[in-house]
């Protein structure tokens, strides 16, 4: 009956492609959306078989440029070119489905969500309505910032962009289009050069507004638009494949297969992105659209009926398929096994084929359109003020769930450091005064900065012998030439400047000892882990020359069953969360400590392991005694428990 119905649908739409329209409908086009999506969501529930699968976004981002730069095009050379009915197309397309997906996510979050957890969808609900969710998340990004998997609606960020491409775009066209109509592609083409270049300087310098801002997504969907405006009647492009001789449409076909494969299989979480990679996935898609439907690939592939099916289905499934996931993670303590991620893709398409179906076709192809429009204007408004009203009373603590769970509640996001500055030379230091001046310096990430509290109660009491300094960087690790991989310049210049000024301050004849401690697992898989494992050994071996005492930390135990949000019972069917974790689980996840043992043999530091200080022989709690999480999220300690936990690092500046 599924198939039938799809198959009905693209035999309709076949006959549309046959018909002399400059604008007629692309089945190719349908399975290009189809490819698109497929690598979105496989990439989303099992990130390691497809570890480039986010760069189906950008092939969305061509397709809807294309395409909506082919309507209005051909819109305004009839002259029959109206922003109203273009809203309003736009508003009977988006807004259906969307407005399901938020007002589901909302009803269903109320009853399993922490008040932090639903004020922060609230937040994105309201974003999501206003069509700026994009610029929320943007705005939210940061080490700290709450982990994108427990995000309900962070994939809302695409849709946020395209929205303020449709948006702005169409008056800035129809403007071009009468006051310089020749020179239409040279204008489009100048705007896309310079978003391009607004992307390639972001990436380094402010990777968050890169990979959010419309400023520096617009060439994506301009490109699409680029080749619209190549393709319209009266244009003698013909394609690419055109221009490359008898065998074109074979080579511009593997070309684009070739620029897909590549950033599918190569790019990762941790690649720099978008920058320079996402001319790959963009320039692909304009491959694949610019061939047409009747070269071969396209022909026989892309515009296959099974292909065009999901194409046909491609956006409810993009909104249906990251809530689900996020909330099967939730409900199984963050995990997310191959078999339950499979049954929740399969949930994801049968609610898109519903909404498809039931909803979305029905309200497009209604008579009342101008009546639709209005109902979901204001349905998408009152959406939008209930996520402002969650906002405004921080997730309602009230509800049931958000009562029961305030003790995690209230660990997730619970650090106490004075805070970090870095401008490219000068690195901020926090300061515990002692009766000398003789100083114990700390160095490192994060990992170093959550022992602050434990130090910083000790010396209001009873200021020690030592003046205390801790020099710190979030994520940024103190091993020489170390720079982050999807940002390289980011502190101010990278954090193997952040070392530099670390060492720097190890310099100071003051310092009479240096303890350093990074989360060395997070760094493991970084380009230059090695050498900076040995570059750290020569300083450590040349600091000891000088008489300083140097300590290296090795990690604390880390790993989901930590993260507070992972500590509660969901679903009233589910078993309750367990206190503790195996050891032997924990071990398994510190997988960089045969590293930290190796630099400390050879550079003649003192090693300091938390592990047994946390746990027994056979586990490590995760909640105190009174039931509430020891960390704030998977691998950082609350203050309260360094205060009550980490004596082990009292060594460090015991006179």
């Amino acid at each position: 009956m599924l198939c039938s119905a799809f198959t009905h649908r693209f035999n309709t739409m076949n006959r549309a492609a046959a018909s002399p329209s400059p604008h007629a409908y692309r089945p190719d086009i349908d399975g290009l959306r189809a490819l698109a999506v497929l690598a979105v969501v496989l990439y989303h529930a099992f990130p390691q078989a497809l570890p480039g699968g986010f760069v189906g976004v950008d092939i969305f981002f061509v397709i809807s440029g294309f395409l909506i730069t082919g309507l209005l095009l051909e819109r305004m050379q009839n002259g029959s070119y109206s922003i109203l009915d273009f809203y309003q197309r736009r508003i009977l397309r988006i807004f259906p489905v969307l407005i399901l997906v938020l007002a589901g996510t909302m009803l269903y979050g109320a009853y399993t969500l922490l008040a932090s957890e639903y004020e922060n969808l609230g937040t994105l609900v309201a974003g999501g309505a206003a069509f700026i969710a994009n610029e929320v998340l943007r705005r939210e990004a940061g080490y700290f910032d709450m982990a994108a998997t427990s995000k309900p609606l962070l994939h809302l960020w695409s849709l946020g962009v395209e929205e303020q491409y449709y948006i702005l775009f169409p008056p800035l066209l129809a403007l071009i289009w009468r006051y310089e109509s020749r020179h239409v592609l040279g204008l489009l083409t100048a705007i896309a050069a310079i978003s391009l270049g607004i992307s390639l300087f972001d990436v380094m310098h402010n990777p968050e507004t890169a990979f959010y801002s419309l400023a520096a997504r617009f060439w994506e969907l301009l490109s699409g638009g680029i080749l619209a405006y190549l393709h319209r009647p009266g244009q003698h492009w013909g394609g690419l494949h055109a221009r490359m001789g008898r065998h074109g449409p074979w080579l511009q076909t593997l070309l684009a297969l070739f620029l897909l494969i590549l950033p599918l299989t190569l790019l990762n979480p941790d690649s720099i992105f978008p920058g320079c990679w996402a001319l790959a996935p963009v320039f692909a898609a304009v491959l694949f659209i610019d061939a047409g439907v009747d070269q071969p690939f396209n022909r026989r592939l892309l515009a296959h009926p099974w292909a065009v099916s999901v194409g046909l289905i491609s956006y409810p499934l993009y909104l249906w398929h990251w809530p689900l996931l996020v909330f099967a993670r939730q409900a199984d303590a963050g995990r997310l096994p191959p078999l339950h991620a499979a049954a929740v893709l399969l949930a994801a398409g049968v609610l898109a084929y519903l909404s498809y179906r039931c909803i979305e076709l029905p309200i497009r192809r209604s008579p009342h359109r101008r009546g639709w429009t209005l109902a979901l204007a204001l349905l998408m408004v009152l959406v939008g003020l209930a996520g402002y009203q969650t906002r405004r009373h921080e997730g309602w603590p009230e509800r049931k769930m958000a009562q029961a769970y305030a003790g995690v509640d209230d660990a997730i996001g619970d650090w106490n450091y004075p805070g970090i500055g870095f401008d490219g030379q000068h690195l901020r230091s926090n300061v515990l005064r002692g009766r000398s001046h003789d100083e114990v310096l700390f160095i490192g990430d994060s990992h170093m900065e959550q022992y602050w509290p434990r130090f910083a109660q000790s010396y209001q009491l009873h200021p020690g012998y030592f003046t205390l300094r801790f020099a710190t960087y979030d994520g940024c690790a103190a091993l020489p030439g170390l720079n982050r991989p999807n940002s390289p310049d980011f502190p101010a210049g990278g954090c193997a400047r952040v070392y530099a000024a670390e060492k720097q301050l190890a310099a100071a004849a003051h310092v009479r000892r240096i303890v350093i401690d990074n989360y060395w697992e997070r760094y493991l898989h970084w380009p230059g882990y090695a050498q900076g494992m040995r570059g750290l050994a020569a300083d450590i071996r040349r600091w000891r020359q000088r008489g300083i005492r140097v300590y290296i930390l090795m990690s604390n135990p880390a790993g989901r069953q930590f993260v507070p949000q992972n500590q509660v019972r969901r679903l009233p069917f589910l078993q309750p969360p367990p206190d503790s974790v195996k050891r032997s689980r924990v071990e398994i996840n510190l997988d960089a400590q045969t590293w930290v043992r190796v630099l400390a043999h050879l550079s003649g530091a003192q090693l300091i392991d938390p592990l047994n200080s946390f746990c027994d022989a056979q586990s490590c709690p995760t909640v105190d005694d009174e039931g509430d999480p020891l960390y704030k999220d998977e691998d950082h300690m609350r203050p309260q428990t360094a205060i009550d936990s980490a004596s082990f690092i009292d060594q460090t500046i015991v006179p």
